[in-house]
């Protein structure tokens, strides 16, 4: 793929910001009882003290990055969100309170979408032109519901290794694809009691770091985008987070990749 600044590949660096709501929803969707304290602090941590040291990090090696959050997070913490802004970063979609939308009826999914937009861009002042869905799962209408909201991109799907659109009724959505092995959960989610489904162990930061790097040899080889998706409670982890660091600063020695905030690729 042709790419701006003739680079030779892309690179987007993305933060789901859950908080506590994560393990909330769970519940309050019988998957178990997560929202119990020792869980729920995970959440917290996230956005207390992992977002703040994210966003220092980013700032030294002068990357702008994709922000998506539920709009109850962002309500709970607006100040967060405007420094996020603030900084230069791009704030996405997440849902309102990060239920999976299969679950949801039509209007429950139509309310869930408009109060989160509202909650987002009466914050930031901004209207958020990206979407990615929350528990990594969509209802039939999703799809068309994003685009008949005039969201420019979403990024959920694993279709592809470099964006592609997506077809709904209402019209086409540039897709930006990642996929689990650029995402951190897979790696390192670990919550004890109840357990998730997808619970693992904990990977080192060096066994993330060379499978991150190869993604990135490979995407650079072959013309291709990087889309780490990331949660700040889990790589905001001070080894995870210098690890991440140290990946930066390797991505940005190369002058031929173009590191983005997401709309600047959809757009592109």
């Amino acid at each position: 793929m042709d790419w701006k600044h003739d680079a030779n590949c892309a690179v987007m660096l993305t933060f789901d910001v859950d908080g506590a709501r994560m393990w909330h929803a769970r519940t309050e969707q019988g998957a178990g009882e997560f929202d119990k304290p020792p869980t729920v602090s995970m959440g917290e941590y996230g956005t207390d003290v992992a977002v703040p040291r994210i966003l220092d990090v980013l700032d030294e090696h002068g990357v702008r990055a994709g922000f998506f959050i539920p709009g109850m997070v962002a309500a709970e913490h607006p100040d967060l969100i405007r420094e996020i802004h603030d900084r230069g970063h791009e704030i996405g979609h997440h849902s309102h309170a990060h239920h999976n939308p299969t679950s949801m009826t039509d209007e429950e999914e139509r309310e869930d979408f408009e109060r989160a937009m509202e909650v987002l861009t009466d914050i930031t002042g901004e209207r958020p032109v990206g979407y990615r869905t929350p528990a990594a799962d969509m209802s039939d209408r999703t799809l068309d519901r994003i685009a008949r909201m005039g969201f420019e991109y979403e990024s959920t799907m694993m279709g592809n290794d470099v964006p592609y659109f997506l077809d709904t009724d209402e019209g086409k959505v540039v897709e930006l694809p990642f996929h689990w092995s650029t995402d951190d959960a897979p790696f390192w989610n670990y919550n004890s009691s109840p357990p998730v489904a997808y619970q693992s162990g904990m990977a080192t930061p060096s066994d993330v770091k060379e499978i991150w790097t190869e993604e990135f040899h490979a995407c650079y080889e072959w013309g291709l985008l990087l889309n780490l998706a990331m949660h700040p409670q889990i790589i905001g982890r001070p080894h995870r987070l210098r690890m991440l660091s140290e990946l930066i600063e390797y991505i940005n020695d190369y002058d031929d990749v173009w590191v983005a905030r997401p709309k600047e690729v959809a757009r592109y």
